[in-house]
């Protein structure tokens, strides 16, 4: 799955606003979802063949709840431990 958001003070957020509108159109979904093979948001897009088989993957079991409650201790333990020490952080995968 993927991501999309507009920064906060970007340099041109016009253009940004314009390019998130057209990855969210049809047009744009088809072309994303044919190149990533991800799932469209855009209801009017059928899945595209290749993607991904959800039930095969091995996915997180995300609390949102538990995330919204600690989100301050969330964040402070992301600068201290990520962003303060960029080339420490180790992904595991």
């Amino acid at each position: 799955m993927g991501g999309l958001s507009l920064i906060k003070n970007g340099p041109n957020p016009i253009a940004a606003k314009h390019f998130i509108n057209f990855i969210l159109s049809e047009k744009g979904q088809i072309l994303f979802n044919q190149t990533n093979y991800q799932f469209p948001v855009n209801l009017k897009v059928q899945k595209f063949s290749k993607a991904p088989k959800v039930d095969k993957r091995k996915l997180i079991n995300f609390n949102f709840a538990w995330s919204g409650k600690n989100r301050q201790r969330l964040i402070d333990l992301y600068k201290k431990e990520v962003l303060a020490n960029p080339n420490k952080a180790k992904l595991d995968y």
